[in-house]
């Protein structure tokens, strides 16, 4: 269920995020209303719909111009954080390596929305049990989130609390405690 919860809040701060994003990017109605669906049907637990709806709204972001824009990289992070729900995790990580790319290019490496990514594949590589990975990712985007302005509280608590319950699953008590703990400060403090 937690795992469930992480993907949820994952593609919701992406595609909330997409609508605020500053820097090349043309989105459509169409592409909007695509992204939207796809939250629903994931929301709902209707993987395979949502990847349909995820697959059509990448297929809209690849028209638009310019060719490499951050409603792309949008549409490739939530497609691969379905994909990661269905266990198609290859897939998963090609495309959340190709918005993580196109991110660092158009927002740049320390912008929220690259951390939004950043986190994304630190949960693939726990979900595959790539620890190393998944802490390496994990770190990356607390660092940027905790140093950024756009970073929201929600955004920090939950990355925190992912690396937390990695260390919890490595069994490295002394390490999660901290992590937890700062999550739940972090939230407490936004309350």
């Amino acid at each position: 269920m937690r795992f469930t919860t992480v993907i949820f809040a994952l593609l919701l701060v992406a595609l909330g995020a997409c609508a605020t994003t500053k820097g090349p990017s043309a989105s459509s109605p169409q592409w909007l209303a695509l992204n939207t669906r796809t939250l629903e049907l994931y929301n709902q637990a209707a993987y395979d719909a949502a990847l349909a709806s995820a697959q059509e709204a990448l297929a809209v972001a690849r028209t638009m111009t310019p060719p490499e824009n951050a409603d792309l990289a949008t549409s490739l992070h939530n497609l691969g954080i379905v994909q990661v729900a269905l266990g198609q995790y290859d897939a998963a990580e090609k495309n959340l390596r190709e918005a993580l790319r196109l991110r660092e290019q158009i927002l740049g490496p320390s912008h929220p929305e690259t951390a939004t990514t950043l986190s994304a594949l630190g949960t693939l590589f726990a979900a595959r049990g790539n620890d190393a990975a998944a802490e390496d990712f994990y770190l990356k985007a607390v660092e940027i989130r905790e140093r950024t302005a756009g970073g929201t509280p929600a955004d920090i608590a939950e990355t925190l609390g992912n690396l937390g319950d990695l260390y919890r699953r490595k069994g490295l008590r002394a390490e999660a405690v901290s992590m937890l703990s700062r999550a739940v400060e972090v939230r407490e403090r936004a309350l």
